[in-house]
């Protein structure tokens, strides 16, 4: 299998990558936090993704939305795979905003708990059609007199399309228990706020909840603490600056809330045995 890792792609507005060239623009090995939102569309073979504490495996006719909020790491993709990932920028979807209902297809999508979709093979066809219609026009955009309308139209095509597969899915979603939900909440709260707070108190307060029932909730739910989650939120956070940036270690360490450089760098080799340091020096060598 072939490893390789996230999405942190410069584009200008929208792109549509595909298998061929994946590795132009993708990384080895890199966890990374994406500059862009993004949807991968997995046709054909499986791919191991990464996304913060969960590791997701996408099958053939698989859909994964791809969060500007989330730390992601591509961790093996099988040898045989047909692939296609759309990235766009916010800035594309301000522009269409009102022709997007007031942009209520994004937000449905942004607020969806479930990220992962499974379609028919039928429907990734017509999806995989749409979008390599829209890579064309993308292509040829500069001979083409209304190309801006083409392409607007394509995309809202693709997103539409999309957000009828969510609904759909949401409704064959098993109702979770109330401590799945906590759990759940919990993730949520974490991959908004790990950026401010290491503190479980603070999640817990948040959830209405004492820090005790919500450690135990945790525990008997995952069998890990809400530590062990808020550690491996800030992990992943430095493992991308420092495999992908050039901050220096006492920039990173103030991004994440350390009080200083000597804290972040024991806490950081105290998990990976590596300093911040010698991790960064795997990806410039």
């Amino acid at each position: 299998m072939n490893t390789f890792a996230s999405l942190n792609l410069k584009i200008q507005n929208i792109k549509i990558i595909n298998e061929k060239n994946i590795f132009e623009y993708i990384p080895m090995g890199h966890p990374i936090r994406p500059q862009n939102t993004a949807i991968l569309f997995v046709k054909k073979g499986c791919v191991l993704l990464k996304e913060h504490v969960s590791v997701h495996s996408l099958e053939s006719n698989s859909i994964i939305i791809i969060d500007t909020n989330r730390v992601y790491e591509v961790l093996e993709a099988s040898d045989e795979i047909e692939i296609l990932l759309l990235v766009y920028e916010r800035s594309f979807l301000d522009k269409i905003a009102l022709k997007l209902n007031k942009i209520k297809v994004y937000d449905s999508l942004k607020k969806q708990l479930k990220r992962i979709f499974n379609i028919s093979s039928s429907e990734m066809d017509i999806i995989f059609t749409n979008l390599k219609l829209l890579d064309f026009y993308l292509q040829e955009k500069k001979d083409i007199t209304y190309i801006k309308e083409i392409v607007e139209h394509l995309f809202m095509i693709v997103l539409y399309h999309i957000v009828s597969v969510v609904e759909e899915n949401n409704e064959d979603v098993t109702e979770m228990t109330r401590n799945q939900q906590i759990v759940n909440d919990f993730i949520l709260l974490v991959s908004d706020y790990y950026l401010q707070t290491k503190s479980v108190q603070f999640y817990a307060d948040k959830l209405h909840i004492t820090s005790r029932y919500l450690s135990s909730v945790v525990k008997l739910e995952t069998n890990k603490t809400p530590n062990d989650f808020i550690t491996e939120f800030i992990l992943n956070e430095a493992k991308a600056q420092l495999s992908t940036t050039n901050k220096a270690v006492k920039v990173i360490a103030r991004d994440l809330q350390f009080s200083d450089q000597y804290s972040f760098s024991h806490f950081f080799k105290k998990h990976l045995k590596l300093t911040p340091l010698q991790y960064r020096k795997q990806f410039k060598d």
